[in-house]
């Protein structure tokens, strides 16, 4: 059995002990679930229609990443594969203009670069 202490024994026996120290409006309770409800009913209207576009999209998108996927793998075998010709004899690899300038060229490119465009223009005004 619970003991009680003498100040639970003072407050179950005070006069205030029985009275409710907040109150509800009259007919509160007789309102609450019609206020309730029609609340209820205004967030379901809100509430906007899911579009189901994206999940019909869904097996087309699988397709066209799969088509992509297979081009580019396609597109790297082919690009890491030694090409060759028909023929068995190897082509050269074409010169770049490093190996194309001698060094008499040189001296030429070198004053063509550092021009600006009044010389450039000066420079082509007399040939």
């Amino acid at each position: 059995m619970l003991k009680t202490t003498p100040i639970m024994e003072q407050t179950e026996h005070s006069a205030d002990a029985n009275q409710q120290p907040f109150s509800v409006p009259e007919g509160y309770f007789d309102s609450l679930p019609p206020a309730v409800m029609q609340k209820i009913d205004g967030q379901n209207e809100q509430a906007a229609p899911k579009r189901r576009t994206p999940r019909l999209l869904r097996p087309i998108y699988i397709a066209a990443a799969s088509l992509c996927a297979a081009i580019f793998g396609v597109a790297v075998y082919l690009g890491s594969a030694p090409q060759s010709p028909s023929g068995t004899t190897p082509v050269p690899p074409h010169p770049t203009i490093a190996t194309i300038i001698n060094s008499a060229d040189k001296d030429a490119v070198a004053d063509y670069t550092m021009m600006d465009n009044e010389d450039i223009y000066v420079h082509y005004s007399e040939i």
